[in-house]
Order: C-alpha cells, then sequence, then structure tokens
C-alpha cells in the first residue's frame, strides 16, 4: 500500500512539474462499429482510463469516434473539429490526441511531451512525420516548393498518433466555416495528407506544418509516448475466400486490367469493376502450386 502511494506521489509530482494534467487533453479514438475495430478501440480506452486513474486518481477524458461523434467521414478527422471544439471550449482542454485503435499510448511520458510543446509558442501541432520523396498520384501529384528549404510538406502517421493545440482546432475552423479554405467534403483518398494539407493552406497564407516529437514513435522504444502496436492474428483463411477488386474504368480493362490478370491476377479472384459504366469483369481463381506462387512473388 505504502509503495503504491508512493507512486502515485511521485507520479503526482512529475506531473505537475509539467504542468499538463489529464484534464488538459483529450483522447479521441477514431474508431469503426465493426465488432472487431471496436472491441480494440474499447480496450485502448480502457488502458487508458486505468493509466491516468494510476496516475492521477482521476477520470479521463476519452472518446470512440463511433460511439460519440456520430458525424460522416469521422476517420478523415476535420469533421470531429467541430463537435470537440463545440463540446470543450472554454473548458481545461488545451491538446486533442487523436488516435487509432492499434495506437500504443504511455500517458505518463505523453504529458511530459505535450507539456514541452505546450511552452513553445509556434509548435501547434505534433506527432510523427511522413513526407514523400516524389510526387504521388494518392496526393494528386502535389508538391510543396516553397518548403524545400525548411525540409519539405510532412503529414503525420495516424497509426503513431498525434496531438492538436485546441487554439490550432478553433483557427481551422475559422477558416473552413469563413469560407477562406475549402476542402471537399465528400472525397478522401489520404485523411493524413488531407488534413495536414488543410492546415498548412498555401504559400500566400501559410499555417503551421506538423512538429515532429520523438516521443510519437514507429515503434517501442523506452522514449515513446505513443507506437503502433501489431495487429492481432484473426485466424487462417482459405485462399479460395478471398477477392481483389480493382477499381478502374472502361478504358483500361484492355490495358492496365489484363496485364493485372495476367500476373497477381491469375493467383486469386480478380474483379475488375468499371466506374463509369457500373460492369464488371471477374476473373475465377486458378489452380497456382506453391512452386508457382513463390516465383511470381
Amino acid at each position: 500500500m505504502k509503495k503504491c502511494l508512493s507512486q502515485r506521489l511521485k507520479a503526482t509530482i512529475n506531473i505537475n512539474f509539467a504542468s499538463i494534467h489529464s484534464k488538459n487533453v483529450v483522447f479521441t479514438i477514431i474508431g469503426q462499429s465493426e465488432p472487431y475495430h471496436a472491441s480494440v478501440a474499447s480496450r485502448l480506452k480502457l488502458d487508458i482510463e486505468n493509466q491516468v486513474y494510476e496516475l492521477e486518481g482521476r477520470e479521463a477524458i476519452t472518446h470512440i469516434t463511433h460511439e460519440d461523434f456520430s458525424v460522416p467521414g469521422a476517420w478523415t478527422v476535420i469533421p470531429l473539429f467541430r463537435p470537440l471544439f463545440t463540446k470543450y471550449k472554454g473548458s481545461d482542454v488545451r491538446w486533442v490526441l487523436f488516435l487509432e485503435p492499434h495506437t500504443a499510448v504511455r500517458c505518463g511520458k505523453l504529458f511530459e511531451a505535450l507539456a514541452a510543446a505546450d511552452k513553445q509558442k509556434d509548435v501547434m501541432w505534433v506527432g510523427y512525420p511522413l513526407s514523400d520523396d516524389e510526387p504521388t498520384i494518392i496526393h494528386h501529384f502535389t508538391h510543396f516548393e516553397e518548403l524545400e528549404d525548411d525540409g519539405g510538406f510532412v503529414y503525420p502517421n495516424f497509426a503513431s498518433g498525434f496531438a492538436m493545440k485546441m487554439g490550432l482546432i478553433e483557427s481551422v475552423l475559422d477558416k473552413m466555416e469563413s469560407g477562406t479554405v475549402e476542402i471537399d467534403a465528400d472525397f478522401s483518398i489520404d485523411p493524413a495528407f488531407e488534413l495536414a494539407r488543410l492546415i498548412y493552406g498555401s504559400r500566400e497564407s501559410p499555417g503551421p506544418l506538423l512538429t515532429r516529437d520523438l516521443s510519437f514513435c514507429v515503434v517501442s522504444m523506452d522514449n515513446c509516448a505513443t507506437y503502433p502496436r501489431q495487429f492481432d492474428t484473426c485466424g487462417s483463411v482459405a485462399e479460395e475466400s478471398i477477392y481483389f477488386a480493382v477499381k478502374t474504368w472502361s478504358a483500361f480493362h484492355s490495358t492496365r486490367a489484363r496485364a493485372l490478370k495476367k500476373t497477381w491476377g491469375d493467383m486469386s479472384h480478380t474483379c475488375i469493376s468499371s466506374a463509369i459504366r457500373m460492369t464488371q469483369v471477374c476473373q475465377p481463381r486458378t489452380s497456382v502450386s506453391r512452386t508457382q506462387k513463390r516465383d511470381i512473388v
């Protein structure tokens, strides 16, 4: 009992020194209602709540998006800004931490990292940054030439989690709702990139870039406040029950689709769907020996 009280007192002293408490942070888990993902998100929520109680003896502020915020496109994060800001405007909340269900969190180290970031006025959001070595199709071949001298354009690795100041969320909302910036709410390919692009804005009126924080990791190390966990094994799946769907359109059926079906398409049920006529050309799985599979791979 004395050891437990001593550990809690030590943790409380560290948190007080850090100046960031659990009441200053909203843990937002980007969940799905599908049973498997919902259960993983619930386990993460429980783990965070247990950690915070051990550290501070209070309840953590946690949300699972599909349970607490019924907004379309919550997985892209941007639609969550309004309900989160409305709920916590004027409260003690200073940071919102966005997590995927498989993100691991060490709350003590997280509070320390956010406390350090909180002292820097120019740091508005933190995480593990990703960047493109070259223009890529899923990012619409976007190139930010003006940022080359500053290390280039970066966007967060969602699996590592990322945190945003409430002030940044308010600023982005003001720009969106005033029409200063526009987004295509019905279309998203890579939400991490699109979020960072929305916050950055333009060369003429740039917003803050994501700040790299070494506490947000891609593999578990002693210094990590967050890092992605490995996915749980779902069990074995029969090969004949797996289908690959290729979204394309009829002009590519005789070129690109044919090339696909001649390579890895021979190993599986492959469906080529036309986005224009909504037609579908399916190729059944052919028998391929283990040796052939190894050679193909």
